[in-house]
């Protein structure tokens, strides 16, 4: 009987952190960027960013081949607009937009891993790269680190 109690502590400590297990991939709620989620319409993002700093154009390719895109140009923000498919990518560039999840620059890695409940690994070229959980499109959420800092984020529409 002593021994089933000794184990009995270690049972309920291994299942608590099983409830709460690591994920390989960032939840679909929350995903904001600065306010704006993939979901808004390139005058819905105008409307709430208001005017531009500058634009560019990016290219894409699909299953229909190539495409070209609008880059929206912001002081703290970029954002890669697509007629057709909408906003597909959505970054941070400065340090004062609002994250998702709680995310903040500077933080490091270690503290970004606690807070999306990941293991994080080797940071390969500086980034990680996180699917979004349960969503039917190619989206990732791309954290950008530098000297182990979060530096920025962004959230990309990817593939066809």
């Amino acid at each position: 009987m002593k021994v089933l109690s000794s184990f009995l502590p270690l049972f309920f400590v291994l299942s608590a952190h099983a409830a709460d297990a690591p994920r390989a991939c960032a939840p679909s709620a929350g995903l904001f960027i600065g306010g704006i989620s993939r979901t808004d319409t390139r005058a819905t993002a105008i409307a709430k960013l208001g005017k531009t700093k500058a634009t560019g154009t990016y290219q894409g390719e699909d299953d229909g081949g190539l495409y070209t895109g609008t880059t929206l140009i912001y002081s703290q923000m970029e954002l890669d607009v697509d007629d057709l498919r909408g906003i597909e990518r959505i970054a941070s560039t400065g340090s004062n937009v609002k994250l998702p999840f709680g995310l903040r620059a500077g933080m490091s890695l270690q503290q970004v891993g606690d807070l999306l409940h990941f293991v994080p690994g080797s940071l390969a070229e500086g980034k990680i790269a996180l699917p979004v959980c349960g969503v039917d499109e190619d989206i990732e959420l791309r954290l950008r680190f530098s000297n182990d800092a979060l530096k920025g984020v962004e959230l990309v529409q990817y593939g066809p």
